[in-house]
C-alpha cells in the first residue's frame, strides 16, 4: 500500500507518512517516543531548572495551539468555501489548543480519579519507562520504552534484575535502580549498547550537535543562507535570505 502503487489506481490520492525521523534517512527504521525526539533534536537541552522550577522551552501554545490549529482551520474553511460559496470566522483560542497535550491527566479527570501531580504521571516523570537518566559523565538519557516489549529488551541490556521488570514492581524503586544503573556508565557507553536495538533510548544532545547531524543534514533541513554566510534551518514554507524588509516597504503591494 504504498504510495506510488497506490496513486496509479487513485492519482489524486493525497498520502501523508507521519513517522519521527522520517521515510527516508540514516534513522527512517529507528524507533521512538516524544520523548526520544525532543532529546535528539536538541530541545530538551534548552530547557533549564531555576528554584526547581523547569520552563518548557518551546512555545507551544503558540505553535501547537494556535499557529498549527489555525493553519488546519484555514485550509478546512477553504474547501469548505469551494464547496458552499460561504466563508466563516474562525475563533482560534491558544489555550484550547493546549487540552489535548494532557490526554492522560484528562482521562483520569474524566474517569472521576485525582489528577496526577507534578510529576506523577506516565509522561511526566511517573514511570522509570519515561525518563531522564544522568550517566555517568553527566549527560543524559532520554528512555521511553513504555511498551512491553521494548521495556523487556531494555531492561536486559542494562541487566536489570528480573524481579524488577514486571510491570507490578514499585515504580519509584525501579526507577531509582534503573539510574542507579545508567549513572554507573559513560553517555558514549550506553550509546554503544543500545545501538542498533529497539529500545527508545537516546542521547540528550546540544541543538548545534542535532543540526550538524548527519541525518539532519541528509534531509536537506539545514541549507548556507547565501551571501550572508549563516546557516538556516529548511522549515515547511519558503525562506527569505534577504535582509529584513524597512517599515512600509510593502504597504502598496499588500492594499486591499
Amino acid at each position: 500500500l504504498d504510495f506510488d502503487s497506490l496513486r496509479t489506481v487513485h492519482p489524486e490520492l493525497i498520502y501523508c507518512s507521519i513517522s519521527g525521523y522520517g521515510q527516508h534517512g540514516a534513522r527512517n527504521q529507528v524507533v521512538g517516543h516524544d520523548l526520544n525526539y525532543q532529546a535528539w533534536t536538541g530541545l530538551l537541552a534548552l530547557a533549564g531548572e531555576h528554584d526547581g522550577r523547569r520552563i518548557v522551552p518551546a512555545l507551544i501554545a503558540d505553535i501547537a495551539g494556535g499557529a498549527h490549529a489555525a493553519v488546519i482551520n484555514i485550509l478546512l474553511a477553504l474547501r469548505s468555501r469551494e464547496q458552499t460559496g460561504q466563508g466563516c470566522y474562525l475563533d482560534i483560542a491558544m489555550t484550547d489548543g493546549l487540552f489535548p497535550f494532557m490526554l492522560s491527566a484528562l482521562a483520569n479527570w474524566s474517569a472521576g480519579n485525582a489528577v496526577p501531580g507534578a510529576g506523577n504521571d506516565l509522561l511526566t516523570g511517573g514511570s522509570p519507562r519515561y525518563q531522564l537518566y544522568r550517566t555517568a559523565d553527566g549527560r543524559h538519557l532520554a528512555a521511553a520504552p513504555l511498551e512491553e516489549h521494548f521495556w523487556q529488551r531494555f531492561a536486559e541490556l542494562i541487566r536489570l534484575p528480573e524481579g524488577s521488570r514486571s510491570q507490578g514492581a514499585d515504580p519509584e524503586t525501579v526507577r531509582e535502580m534503573v539510574a542507579g544503573i545508567i549513572a554507573a556508565e559513560s553517555a558514549a557507553y550506553w550509546e554503544a549498547r543500545f545501538e542498533g536495538e529497539d529500545v527508545c533510548c537516546t542521547l540528550v544532545r546540544g541543538l548545534s550537535e542535532a543540526l550538524a547531524d548527519p541525518a539532519v543534514v541528509g534531509r536537506h533541513r539545514v541549507r548556507s543562507g547565501g551571501a550572508a554566510a549563516v546557516n538556516v534551518l529548511a522549515i515547511p514554507g519558503a525562506v527569505s535570505t534577504g535582509s529584513a524588509p524597512s517599515c512600509g516597504q510593502d504597504n502598496q503591494r499588500f492594499r486591499f
